[in-house]
C-alpha cells in the first residue's frame, strides 16, 4: 500500500502508533540551535499515513522518544541511540497546540510518548518453576 505524502493537514488528536519511517535529521535554525527532524508511520488503527514532527534536543519528550527507541543512558547520564531507530515502534498520543509563531494557527505534535511491546508480560511464565 502506498501512503499519501506528508501532508499539511493536522491528524486527529488521540493515540496513535508511530513506526519510525526514515533516519532521523539533524538541522540548525537561523540563531544555531539543533532541531532533530523525525519521519513516521503513523497509524490510529484507522487511519495510516506518513507523519513527521520536529524535536529539539533540550524537550522532555525528545528525551522520551529516545528512550522509546531503545536509547541506553551512559554512566554520566547521558541519553544516546546506540542502534538505528528505523523500524523502531513506539505509541504517543497527537495533541493540537497553538503555533508559538502564529496564535491563529494550530499545529499537531506528538505527545504521552509510551514504549510499545509486542510481548506481554504475562503474571506467570513457565519458568517460574524451576528451582534453580
Amino acid at each position: 500500500m502506498k501512503l499519501p505524502p506528508y501532508e499539511s493537514q493536522l491528524l486527529p488528536e488521540g493515540h496513535y502508533r508511530f513506526k519510525v519511517s526514515e533516519e532521523p535529521e539533524v538541522r540548525k535554525n537561523e540563531n544555531g540551535k539543533i532541531y532533530i527532524i523525525f519521519k513516521f508511520i503513523a497509524s490510529d488503527g484507522v487511519v495510516t499515513r506518513q507523519y513527521r514532527d520536529v524535536f529539539a534536543p533540550w524537550e522532555e519528550r525528545y528525551r522520551d522518544l529516545l528512550l522509546a527507541l531503545g536509547a541506553k543512558r551512559d554512566e554520566k547520564g547521558k541519553i544516546s541511540l546506540t542502534q538505528d531507530p528505523i523500524g523502531k515502534v513506539f505509541e504517543a498520543d497527537i495533541v493540537h497546540v497553538i503555533d508559538p509563531k502564529d496564535p491563529t494557527k494550530t499545529r499537531d505534535k506528538i505527545a504521552n510518548i509510551m514504549v510499545f511491546d509486542d510481548v506481554p508480560i504475562s503474571e506467570k511464565s513457565e519458568d517460574d518453576d524451576i528451582p534453580f
